[in-house]
């Protein structure tokens, strides 16, 4: 058979990989899927033209069960902090690298996120206690992800994994 090529093989010790010369697309992960719908979702929440909390009310029931004596204001707070503990995940490999860099995207990206509501979305408030929120919560986010991949490598090492 002369001529014949035959059909190209997956390149040995290297799964999902194909051999050279053969066009290969990579499918996302799990996490990269999940990343980007939460990405996505953030981004919905935060840029939407007015105020969602009219939607939010099993959310506001729910903290008030946890809370009985919390006020309106503290549970946004506590929202505002769940909401972008996330987004700190997302930036933990960065704060490990780099960390002011993280702390920069940690304050910047809800800083701009107010900015953008203020001039272009009369419908929505700006507020700084929502940067701050938000800042905290991602910056929580990373700093949760970054002590657990610390913790699980140590109990790697002495464990001989």
């Amino acid at each position: 058979m002369k001529g014949r090529r035959r059909p190209t093989a997956a390149v040995p010790g290297r799964p999902g990989r194909s051999a050279p010369g053969r066009s290969s697309r990579r499918r996302p992960s799990v996490g990269a899927v999940v990343a980007a719908v939460y990405l996505l979702a953030l981004a919905v929440i935060l840029l939407w033209p007015e105020h969602l909390d009219r939607h939010a009310g099993a959310v506001y029931r729910f903290f008030f069960r946890l809370f009985p004596g919390a006020g309106a204001d503290s549970a946004d707070v506590v929202i505002n902090v769940l909401l972008f503990l996330p987004f700190g995940a997302l930036l933990a490999p960065l704060s490990t690298r780099r960390p002011w860099a993280a702390l920069a995207v940690a304050m910047g990206v809800p800083t701009l996120v107010e900015l953008t509501q203020a001039v272009f979305l009369p419908g929505r408030t700006a507020s700084v206690l929502d940067v701050i929120a938000n800042g905290t919560g991602a910056i929580a986010g990373a700093v949760a992800v970054a002590l657990w991949r610390r913790r699980s490598s140590a109990r790697q090492r002495v464990s001989g994994g």
